[in-house]
């Protein structure tokens, strides 16, 4: 995990230089600046679905519920 202050993660994906950037299926990968950063040195980004019942606020949940 990176934290950035800017709106998207160009510079921090320009350093770090993925081969696959994902985001989820929110998104539109036309709209993605970081796309055509990618494309640059053979990178891509891949859109992945949204599946019900799957999410970062109930995996938080759920170990957040788990016994330490």
């Amino acid at each position: 995990m990176v934290v950035f202050d800017e709106d998207t993660p160009v510079h921090v994906l320009a350093q770090l230089r993925p081969d696959i950037w994902v985001k989820g299926g929110d998104y539109a990968e036309d709209d993605l600046p970081e796309s055509d950063l990618l494309a640059t040195w053979g990178g891509r980004t891949v859109v992945v679905p949204f599946h019900d019942g799957h999410s970062t606020t109930s995996l938080i949940e759920t170990a957040r519920a788990m016994p330490v």
